[in-house]
């Protein structure tokens, strides 16, 4: 049953455009007519079912590539407050429309579907504010703020969870759910900061890495992988060029992404060699940073590899700054020092995924996720920062390879 209320109040109350369009057609010609704005559990299952889409289509945006490429300008603030809520995509509708159709095929009439969709709205706007703690038992169903600030968290503990618009239940039935810890507070942002106060780059920055990912990549299995895969996914292609050459002796530039910050090479300006090899200690120093041949170099190691290699006090060291003891059964001489220690970097997936999967490359081409990371400059020269500089560092050095994104130099 449509009638007065429902088919003929379709324009005015879902709005024009794309969305519109859509939810006209769908709810004209595949109507299943099952439900009406007159009975009282009508507007309970919409309620419902409104939120459980909800939780669906948020995750989702949050899992593929090229949904979360709509979704991310909402999380790129790195305070957390009730302007956040107020952060949305200009390119959300390209998307969004597909996980409430169901809703119109069952017959919830435009008019409820309507109200529930803006009552779930506003009751989002409220949860984004860090001065209201836990709330007891409402933990337990409801989105709360507590809850909220863990789905806005970039932390690797809390990452990827807490997508209900109202209710927690899904998170909690569907696995999603991750508690907030006394222990550990929420930083805010994501996981690769905008860098940018541009509101136009901030729309579009995930799809330009898409069309260049898809465009430099060779397999075509890529270039379709790169839209639907999981947001940190890059292609292989530069991972395995380099593993390749490392394992075969070779020194190579590595320039990928934005630049770091803080007093280590991390993995995006960096120059790696394979740290098995006895004489490249000696070899970097003489042909490539130019500098004192008593100077150590330091490795990058898996993180979940690290205790296979080294001994120490934490289980991890992201920063490379941290000194463990190298085993007797690592076969490392390029990186181990005189008191057989190492000042290790253990590289997670979600901190850096294009290195860790240089890694995990590396890994199968030597049986040691182990390379050697120094810092991509010459002695007396601050890292590279633009592409220029790295090409200069690579001509005036004994580096035998350069990779700047998916494009490779060879001398």
């Amino acid at each position: 049953y449509m009638g007065i209320t429902g088919r003929d109040l379709i324009e005015p109350l879902l709005g024009l455009g794309f969305q519109y369009v859509i939810y006209t057609y769908v709810a004209k010609e595949f109507n299943l007519s099952l439900l009406n704005s007159t009975e009282t559990w009508a507007w309970v299952t919409a309620f419902l079912m409104y939120d459980l889409c909800y939780y669906w289509m948020h995750r989702l945006h949050h899992e593929v590539k090229v949904f979360w490429a709509t979704h991310v300008v909402h999380h790129h603030g790195e305070e957390f407050n009730l302007s956040t809520a107020m952060r949305q995509t200009s390119t959300g509708f390209l998307w969004k429309w597909v996980f409430f159709l169901p809703m119109f095929l069952i017959g919830i009439p435009p008019t409820v579907f309507v109200t529930v969709a803006a009552i779930n709205l506003i009751y989002q706007f409220w949860v984004h504010t860090e001065h209201i703690g836990r709330l007891g038992v409402l933990e337990y169903i409801f989105i709360t703020p507590s809850n909220h600030r863990i789905h806005h968290a970039q932390n690797d503990d809390y990452l990827d969870a807490n997508y209900g618009g109202v209710f927690i239940i899904w998170d909690r039935i569907f696995g999603t759910f991750i508690d907030e810890r006394e222990d550990l507070k929420p930083i805010y942002g994501t996981v690769k900061p905008l860098k940018s106060f541009n509101p136009f780059w901030a729309n579009i920055e995930v799809f330009y890495q898409m069309i260049l990912d898809s465009y430099r990549t060779k397999r075509f299995r890529d270039k379709i992988r790169v839209w639907f895969s999981p947001p940190a996914w890059r292609p292989d292609d530069v991972a395995e060029k380099a593993a390749d050459l490392v394992a075969d002796g070779k020194i190579v530039g590595w320039h990928q992404g934005r630049d770091e910050f803080g007093p280590r090479a991390l993995g995006n300006r960096s120059i790696l060699a394979n740290p098995q090899l006895a004489n490249m200690k000696d070899k970097l120093n003489q042909k490539v940073k130019f500098r004192e041949a008593f100077r150590p170099f330091a490795p990058s190691v898996l993180a979940e590899e690290a205790n296979r290699y080294f001994e120490g006090k934490f289980p991890e060291s992201p920063y490379m700054t941290i000194n463990y003891k190298v085993l007797e059964s690592a076969n490392l001489p390029s990186i181990t020092h005189q008191d057989r220690t190492a000042r290790i970097q253990t590289v997670s997936e979600h901190q850096n995924p294009l290195y860790y999967r240089f890694l995990k490359a590396l890994q199968k081409n030597t049986g040691m996720g182990v390379c050697i990371n120094t810092s991509f400059n010459r002695k007396g020269e601050p890292i590279v920062h633009r592409p220029k500089d790295a090409v200069a560092a690579f001509y005036g050095s004994g580096m035998d390879a350069l990779l700047i994104g998916n494009f490779m130099l060879h001398k």
